[in-house]
């Protein structure tokens, strides 16, 4: 008794005795004893006892046979103790039973400095506080105990260290028997009421059982829930994502194999109006809906809604915990405006191209995926943005772009967009501008420097207007040059663009293209007016550092060159701020292979040609021209002559040069040479053959036809002009301008004209007989003539024939053996 009672540090009160002893039988018998008593108005100090004991009273029996004690009472403030104990016998394993009760039980810190240290440990898990009822009794068979305890809770708070979120205001009950606790609580979180419901098989051990709980009531997502989250990767990611809003949350979490300590658990959470700032991803969510699912594996998120601003966004995702946190999430949203908000949200490289391409407009479908992987520190994104082609009642729904390497603004753009690590795809993209509809595929990318490229393998252009806008957006030279040209006309375009910049700006964006423009019925100035021209140009080039070139092939079908029509007009073209090339010079670049001139087909020939057009103002040309095998009958209804039985072939040689202010600017050098020709349907040949009283013949009169001219202004002068036949030969000069009015000056020969020097000679000698001077002024169509004979003077004769008497001799130069044009040096 002694031993039992050393640890009370002081026990005060009455205490009314009696007390009686006597002798066995038998000697050898112990003497018997009976004590019974009453304390009453006592106090009891005890370490093992977390505050001390007032108004202790109780009735008590201690005999050779059992200690007993039978209304047992004391108090502190509030809490009372009620309790019965009867030990059957003396021995250390005496069988004992204890039983008794607490009323208003004051859980706090003093509870907890009592506890043995295996108990605390226990008490630390939940860390109560309040106020319980408890009923507890203890058996001891001699060898082990049997505890049965019901626990009340009357107004408790709690937290679990697994996951330290305090529940207040705890009601219920848990009672503990036969190694089983079974609880049946219900406390409040947030002010909303949270219901637990458990087993627990052998909870001083390593537990078995099950744990319910539900809270049906949306509860906060505030700084309090953030905090009880202990694992710091857990934490660490729901931060990222600064979760706002209400939820309401039920769950099971279960052990059912002590040998296997984890703890299986399926939790369902249910969001209502919440909100996400997720930090790498800055792009707010708000009423946000759905589930948040956890399980072994860890977290779901499923059928999650929201909204920002207009859009309508729909998610779904996982967070993963094993070997290494991985966060996965996947939005989906409709009617996403195109405002900074999201631009800011993209990480620097698509902020970047955002900055580029410069958007606005609403984005039908654009679909997020965000993966975070905490063990590399790898943040993943990738997003699709989709606009389907305009509908019906898509006012102020439309996406425009203006990119600002290309300020060209493209209305109702339509086609994917995706983003995935700094890389930009672009699939099916299709634009409008005014009339010009726009197809487009290719990518973009973002350097590490902040450089950026934009590769567009496949652009298909249609019903392109050169307009002001269009010519703006070109490099600045090339704008000039092309306004200078002054096209109209339909123009499209397909092949393949590309530009590229750095990230301060200070230079242009560099471009290069492979291109083919299709011209329809187009009219352009290159000094002297292109009209009606149908065809195509392939184009190659580049723009860097304020300039530009490119190397092109024409492929044109027709066009009209001052009312003559050229067809299949085909050669190598180069473009610079300089001026455009045609022909050989062009192609003196070209590495293996001979230059080749632009060759076209035009009345019943072979035109080829050499020119250049410069980009100053006035836009000044040089042209080089050679004709083969001209038909004179379609000249002659290209020239609308009024004949129709005009035949024969020409060659032909011209250079020219001038500016866009046409004839005043010309100026010139020609040859033509007929050949197998009948031009005496001509009216100026029919009034000369007439004049000569010389009948037109069945066969060709003239054996050969040549005529040297100079073009200056609007005038053309004819050096030298030759008719030579058998029967006649004439030998002029004069001129002729614009408006088909000639002043032609030619001498008559009877016999041949090609003589050698001793016939001329013999010709000079019957001048008198032979020779006469004849004028044509008027106009080609109606020409005036005059005749008058010459005088027998030998002068005469070497003025009107130097070639005959000079020095150098002019021959006829064969139908097809014209002297090439040298190209000119660029």
């Amino acid at each position: 008794m002694q031993q039992r009672l050393s640890a009370a540090v002081a026990v005060h009160g009455r205490l009314d005795l009696t007390f009686s002893a006597s002798n066995g039988k038998h000697a050898a018998d112990s003497p018997r004893f009976l004590v019974n008593g009453a304390l009453v108005s006592g106090q009891i100090q005890d370490r093992r006892l977390p505050f001390p004991l007032f108004d202790v009273r109780g009735r008590f029996e201690l005999s050779n046979e059992r200690i007993w004690l039978d209304q047992g009472f004391a108090r502190n403030g509030t809490t009372t103790v009620t309790m019965q104990l009867e030990q059957r016998g003396w021995q250390a394993d005496a069988p004992l039973t204890v039983a008794g009760a607490a009323r208003q039980l004051e859980l706090d810190r003093r509870f907890l400095e009592v506890l043995p240290p295996d108990l605390q440990d226990d008490w630390q898990k939940y860390y109560p506080a309040g106020t319980i009822d408890a009923e507890f009794r203890l058996e001891f068979d001699g060898r082990r105990w049997t505890p049965e305890l019901t626990v009340t809770c009357l107004d408790v708070s709690f937290a679990y260290h697994g996951f330290p979120y305090r529940l207040e205001r705890t009601r219920g009950t848990l009672h503990l028997k036969d190694d089983r606790l079974q609880i049946d609580l219900t406390a409040a979180a947030a002010g909303q009421e949270v219901a637990l419901r458990g087993e627990a098989q052998d909870p001083g051990g390593i537990p078995t059982g099950w744990l319910e709980f539900n809270c049906p009531q949306p509860i906060p997502l505030d700084e309090k829930l953030l905090a009880a989250l202990i694992d710091p990767k857990a934490r660490d990611v729901v931060r990222l994502l600064r979760p706002t809003g209400m939820f309401s949350a039920q769950g099971r979490f279960e052990r059912t194999d002590p040998q296997h300590p984890e703890l299986h658990r399926q939790v369902r959470i249910e969001l209502f109006n919440c909100g996400i700032h997720y930090k790498p991803f800055p792009y707010p969510l708000n009423m946000i809906r759905g589930q948040l699912l956890w399980d072994d594996r860890g977290w779901t998120f499923q059928n999650l809604t929201g909204r920002h601003d207009s859009a309508y966004v729909e998610g779904s995702g996982f967070w993963r915990s094993q070997a290494g946190s991985e966060l996965v999430l996947n939005l989906v949203g409709t009617d996403v405006p195109l405002e900074d908000g999201l631009r800011d949200a993209l990480q620097p490289g698509a902020r970047a191209l955002w900055n580029q391409l410069r958007p606005r407009g609403t984005v039908d479908h654009l679909t997020v995926g965000i993966h975070y992987a905490s063990s590399s520190h790898f943040l993943g994104i990738d997003v699709t943005a989709q606009k389907w082609r305009k509908r019906l009642n898509d006012e102020g729904r439309n996406i425009t772009i203006q990119p600002t390497w290309f300020p060209y603004r493209l209305d109702e753009v339509a086609g994917t967009v995706n983003y995935s690590n700094g890389r930009v795809q672009l699939r099916n993209i299709s634009a409008v501008h005014d009339q010009t509809q726009i197809d487009i595929s290719g990518a973009c990318g973002v350097g590490q420097d902040g450089s950026w490229t934009v590769q567009l393998p496949n652009v298909v252009a249609d019903r392109i207007l050169l307009n002001r806008e269009l010519l703006a957006a070109l490099p600045k030279e090339m704008g000039k040059a092309v306004e200078r040209m002054s096209f109209e006309g339909e123009l499209s375009l397909r092949g393949a663009l590309a530009f590229s910049g750095s990230p301060t700006h200070d230079e242009p964006p560099t471009a290069a293209w492979d291109v083919i423009l299709d011209v329809e019925d187009a009219n352009l100035q290159c000094g002297f007016p292109l009209e009606h021209l149908h065809g195509e140009v392939r184009l190659t080039g580049t723009s860097a550092g304020g300039t530009f070139s490119s190397r092109g092939e024409l492929n044109v079908d027709s066009v009209m060159v001052k009312n003559v029509q050229l067809t299949g007009v085909a050669g190598p073209m180069w473009i610079d701020p300089s001026g455009i090339l045609l022909g050989t010079e062009a192609d003196s670049a070209a590495p293996g292979r001979v230059p080749q001139p632009l060759t076209a087909r035009t009345i019943g020939g072979q035109l080829s040609a050499d020119i250049r057009v410069g980009f100053e103002p006035e836009l000044p040309y040089r042209l080089q021209l050679r004709l083969e095998r001209g038909d004179l009958a379609e000249f002659a209804q290209e020239m609308d002559l009024k004949s129709q039985n005009i035949r024969g072939r020409a060659n032909a040689l011209l250079t020219l040069s001038g500016n866009r202010h046409g004839w005043p600017s010309w100026r010139g050098t020609g040859a033509i040479r007929l050949f197998e020709a009948d031009i005496y349907e001509i009216p100026v040949m029919l009034a000369l053959l007439k004049l000569l009283s010389i009948r037109q013949p069945d066969t060709t009169a003239f054996t050969s036809s040549e005529i040297d001219f100079r073009v200056q202004g609007e005038h053309v002068y004819l050096d030298r002009i030759n008719f030579n036949g058998d029967a006649v030969s004439l030998k002029g000069s004069g001129e002729m301008d614009l408006e088909r009015r000639i002043n032609l000056k030619f001498y008559s020969l009877v016999g041949p004209g090609e003589l050698n020097l001793p016939i001329i000679r013999a010709v000079v000698r019957q001048a008198s007989k032979q020779l006469l001077l004849i004028h044509v002024t008027g106009t080609l169509d109606q020409p005036q003539l005059t005749r008058d004979p010459l005088p027998l003077l030998k002068e005469t004769l070497e003025q009107i024939f130097p070639e005959a008497v000079g020095s150098e001799v002019l021959s006829g130069l064969p139908p097809l053996g014209l002297p090439p044009i040298m190209p000119a040096r660029r």
